[in-house]
């Protein structure tokens, strides 16, 4: 029978699946932070910051905008800006 699938009894209860208490593999997940602006709006700039940290990084699992701001420039025109947090596995699962 495989490792995996022995079980082990818990403090004389049913018997619990080997595998829940060695997992086979962990992923290991980073998060790092990203600012980026556009002209057209929030959204592109979010867009932005995927693109730009998609280059680099392989395997992105989660973005999240933590906060916008906008910029009135002297002739009125904005500048968008989001900063993000962006998550993304590395290691063995996520060759990363």
């Amino acid at each position: 029978m495989s490792p995996a699938f022995r079980t082990i009894q818990a403090d004389g209860k049913k018997p619990v699946p080997f595998s829940l208490y060695f997992p086979r593999s962990m992923s290991i997940a980073k998060t790092i932070e990203v600012s980026s602006q556009s002209t057209a709006g929030f959204s592109e700039a979010a867009q932005a910051a995927i693109t730009e940290v998609s280059r680099t990084v392989n395997n992105v699992k989660h973005v999240w905008v933590e906060s916008f701001e906008m910029v009135v420039q002297d002739d009125g025109s904005f500048i968008y800006r989001t900063h993000c947090k962006v998550t993304f596995v590395v290691g063995p699962d996520g060759a990363g």
